[in-house]
């Protein structure tokens, strides 16, 4: 795991909490519960969970749920793959990990490229319905090398909306360049929480991510792994806004000048967990002064 404890500065400790996609069917039934801590490394920035639960542990146990992300941007962000990387080559071959991959690779295929989709079932030896949180876990390199002979190595590989969630970022960054071709490039999606750092929005902290990332501190990331950014863009969203990154293999790391991006960062974490204390006596006010007459459903 890359966790790196001895740098971690404590930014908010939730204490004990249930994990958010249990739904019971009775009102006192108990749940396991789990410590959530929010870090943040004194020096990259990267803001994380301190003790992360095992993965296992955030598979639904029903299999009604799933997880949307924002998809608006999909269109114009194929056309733009296609005529600055693929230069409308047919040849390319795109290639996806998780069910998060899906309609991206469906916008690909109606423009005439190959594609194909990790099967977890028959690739990853799991249930069909588990998610990246999963995936993540169960990609391996042995696991990769045959998914790389069976479908054949990609041009450009998807990643959407789990580069938040993996634990091993080398084991897994590992697998995936077993995934794609020596020139070929990764698309890495995942949310920006500026937003919902500067206006101290602790919903967020329900999904349970490993890291919570801006731009700044998920270059830092990859860049860890050896990989570098040949496009980087950030889309807004009315809810949180998404970070697009097309990666590709470089031989060392690059020299990152963090200093002023880091004061940035720090500060917005600080400020994030100071005034939790304050929001959550605001927010119980307002919800004692309404359930006076109303009834609340949340």
């Amino acid at each position: 795991m890359n966790l790196l404890k001895k740098k971690l500065e404590l930014i908010l400790d939730l204490g004990l909490q249930p994990i958010s996609n249990r739904f019971t069917k009775t009102r006192n039934k108990k749940q396991k519960l789990f410590p959530i801590k929010i870090g943040q490394c004194k020096d990259t920035g990267i803001i994380q969970l301190i003790n992360p639960i095992n993965y296992k542990e955030l598979v639904p146990k029903l299999r009604w749920i799933t997880y949307d992300e924002p998809e608006d941007h999909l269109d114009n962000l194929v056309k733009f793959i296609v005529a600055r990387y693929f230069k409308n080559n047919k040849r390319n071959v795109v290639g996806g990990i998780s069910f998060k991959d899906e309609s991206t690779l469906k916008r690909f295929s109606k423009k005439g490229y190959k594609t194909w989709l990790i099967n977890p079932k028959k690739d990853l030896n799991v249930q069909s319905h588990v998610g990246v949180e999963s995936v993540q876990h169960l990609l391996n390199s042995e696991n990769s090398k045959k998914i790389s002979k069976k479908y054949g190595k990609a041009d450009l590989l998807l990643a959407r909306h789990i580069w938040e969630h993996v634990y091993d970022q080398k084991k897994f960054v590992n697998s995936l360049k077993n995934l794609v071709k020596d020139n070929g490039l990764i698309l890495f999606e995942i949310p920006d929480y500026t937003k919902l750092l500067k206006s101290f929005d602790y919903t967020m902290i329900w999904e349970e991510h490993l890291f919570y990332y801006n731009k700044f501190t998920f270059e830092q990331s990859i860049n860890n792994q050896l990989l570098q950014s040949v496009y980087l863009s950030k889309v807004k969203y009315p809810g949180e806004d998404v970070i697009v990154s097309i990666v590709k293999k470089i031989n060392k790391k690059r020299k990152i000048n963090k200093k002023k991006n880091l004061f940035f960062i720090k500060s917005l974490a600080r400020n994030y967990g100071k005034n939790f204390k304050i929001y959550n006596k605001l927010i119980l006010n307002k919800l004692n002064q309404i359930k006076v007459n109303k009834k609340i459903i949340l």
